[in-house]
């Protein structure tokens, strides 16, 4: 018995994606480079659209995860600075009011 053999727009380049117009709607691309095997499909919209493989985004989180903590602690002083601010702007219109009301 033949066996059908369906062939897909491949690549082992690393980090090599289709464009939109290499693809077909809904025809799938695939990267099978070791450490970036990534699945790819041209949505309705005309869009490359990217499944990567988990455990290349699960390292890749792990790896950041000490620059994760920075960005974090810089988030809590910059929301910090935004809160004094709102707080000032608040008083200043407070201040605003008051004034109006007495002319």
């Amino acid at each position: 018995m033949a066996r059908k053999h369906l062939q897909h727009i491949k690549s082992s380049q690393l980090n090599k994606a289709p464009n939109a117009s290499d693809l077909l709607f809904g025809e799938i691309a695939v990267n099978y480079s070791t450490g970036g095997e990534t699945l790819f499909i041209k949505n309705s919209d005309g869009e490359i659209v990217s499944f990567p493989n988990i455990n290349i985004i699960l390292d890749n989180e792990l790896a950041t995860s000490a620059g994760m903590a920075d960005l974090d602690n810089r988030l809590n002083t910059l929301t910090e600075n935004v809160t004094e601010r709102f707080e000032e702007i608040a008083e200043q219109l407070g201040q605003i009011e008051t004034a109006l009301q007495n002319i």
